[in-house]
C-alpha cells in the first residue's frame, strides 16, 4: 500500500501500515530463522575448516541478528502510536479551520 504524502496522512493510512510492517517483520525474523536452522544442519553433510569457518561466524552473528529482529518488532507500535497522535492532531486541525472560519 502506497499513499501520497500531499492527500495527508490519516490513522487508517498509518494502520494499515502498522499491518504491513507486522507482516513483513514476521517474514523477515522467519527467513533469519531458517537460515539459522539450515547452517546449523549443515553440520551433517558438510565439514571441514570452511564449514567450521561459516558455521562459526553465523553463530557470532545470532545474537546481533535477534537483536536487528526484536529492534524492527517495535516499529508497528511506533507507528500505531503515530496513528494516535496523527488522529489528535488532524481534530485539532480541523478544530482550528473550524475557528476560522466562525470568525
Amino acid at each position: 500500500m502506497s499513499f501520497n504524502l500531499a492527500d495527508g496522512v490519516t490513522k487508517e493510512i498509518l494502520n494499515a501500515k502498522t499491518m504491513e510492517i507486522s507482516a513483513d517483520v514476521e517474514k523477515m525474523n522467519a527467513e533469519i530463522q531458517k537460515m539459522i536452522i539450515r547452517i546449523e544442519d549443515s553440520s551433517r553433510y558438510w565439514s571441514g575448516d570452511a564449514a567450521e569457518s561459516i558455521r562459526t561466524k553465523m553463530n557470532e552473528q545470532v545474537e546481533l541478528l535477534n537483536e536487528m529482529m526484536k529492534r524492527l518488532g517495535t516499529y508497528p507500535e511506533t507507528v500505531q502510536n503515530m496513528a494516535g497522535i496523527t488522529e489528535t492532531a488532524n481534530a485539532e486541525i480541523e478544530e482550528v479551520k473550524t475557528d476560522i472560519v466562525m470568525m
